[in-house]
């Protein structure tokens, strides 16, 4: 097995595992039965009317990210850059979440149109705390301590052999895939703060549960990067086994690391489909709150993109739909980490 290889059985195992994300997500406007569609309230009416096409149109919103899989997923494999495949996986990553937001954030603001006269939609509690919730703690320091020295442990031994190689081998070849493994790394613990940094809110009657309830999903959001990150560390082992291997053992040697990622890999998915599991009925069993959206009333249609400093809100609402706000400091630090990333693999490539 080459690294090409490698990469295309990575990618057709992440395509794989986003055929139960798509389902999921497709499921998730009915989750709390007829009464409620995402967190606008509704009646059969809506269900009757205008509802099933307000569904199917944020079921195609969210089936784009396939589509443009397959033409960039074609286009590499066209070039014969395999390894490309591994920026994709990541890319799509993120890709797959954000168009997820938009789409509910587009069929609630579709739905609420039809919402039931008399629903009170305020939120009786917003959660802002003098003291901001820190990514310490929510942090479990024997699982940080062991994503340290598994990461570690590739950038010391590949250190070592080049202090003692005479010949000194070209450093990007030796050190270029441990630093892209270590910028996702970072990139996934940016998320875990944009994540953690998200308001909640509670209606009067169901405060104290369903603040409960979304610290619950908090946690288990943070949990799933702590797993994120340690499965890249983890990935990053391969490459000293690969430095180290003659070049007739190193097929072997890929094909014994992949069979212990995917292991692991299906261990974590198996736990946070678990606990998903548990989430789910725990959110049904509570009503949604939707917080209030900015509007750009200056605006006369909807634009993609906007420049709103007064309004430091990723994603605000224009008469015409939602439009990211470049202004917001979440948009520059996204557009900074996949700048970083682009000129990161210019260098190592």
């Amino acid at each position: 097995m080459t690294l090409d290889h490698f990469s295309l059985a990575i990618f057709l195992l992440f395509e794989a595992s986003r055929v139960g994300g798509y389902l999921r997500r497709a499921r998730q406007p009915m989750l709390r039965g007829p009464a409620w569609f995402l967190s606008v309230r509704v009646d059969d009416a809506f269900h009757a009317g205008p509802g099933p096409h307000i569904l199917r149109r944020y079921r195609r919103w969210i089936a784009l990210p396939f589509a443009l899989d397959v033409v960039l997923g074609a286009a590499i494999l066209w070039s014969g850059h395999w390894t490309l495949l591994n920026a994709l996986v990541v890319g799509m990553t993120v890709v797959v979440h954000a168009v997820h937001a938009l789409a509910v954030r587009r069929a609630e603001r579709e739905a609420r149109e039809f919402e039931v006269d008399g629903e009170d939609r305020a939120a009786a509690a917003v959660v802002l705390s003098l003291a901001p919730r820190r990514l310490r703690d929510y942090a479990n320091a024997t699982l940080e301590l062991l994503i340290a020295v598994i990461t570690l442990i590739p950038f010391g031994w590949l250190t070592a052999r080049y202090l003692r190689d005479t010949a000194h081998a070209d450093l990007r070849m030796l050190f270029g895939k441990p630093l892209l493994l270590l910028y996702v790394q970072l990139g996934i613990l940016y998320l875990k703060h944009v994540v953690l940094s998200w308001r909640s809110a509670a209606r009067p009657g169901q405060a104290a549960e369903q603040l409960a309830v979304r610290e619950a999903v908090r946690r288990h959001h943070m949990a799933r990067f702590d797993m994120a990150r340690l499965l890249v560390a983890f990935c990053a082992l391969y490459w000293p086994m690969i430095v180290a291997a003659a070049p007739e053992e190193r097929n072997g040697v890929l094909a014994f690391w992949l069979a212990l990622w995917i292991l692991a890999g299906l261990a974590v998915a198996l736990w946070v489909e678990s606990q998903r599991r548990i989430l789910r009925e725990m959110l049904a069993r509570t009503a949604p709150v939707a917080l209030p959206e900015p509007f750009l009333e200056a605006s006369p249609r909807m634009r993609p993109l906007c420049f709103e400093p007064a309004t430091p809100s990723l994603v605000i609402e224009a008469p015409g739909g939602l439009s990211i706000n470049l202004a917001s400091t979440t948009a520059r630090w996204a557009f900074a980490y996949v700048a970083g990333l682009a000129a990161l693999l210019f260098v190592v490539a």
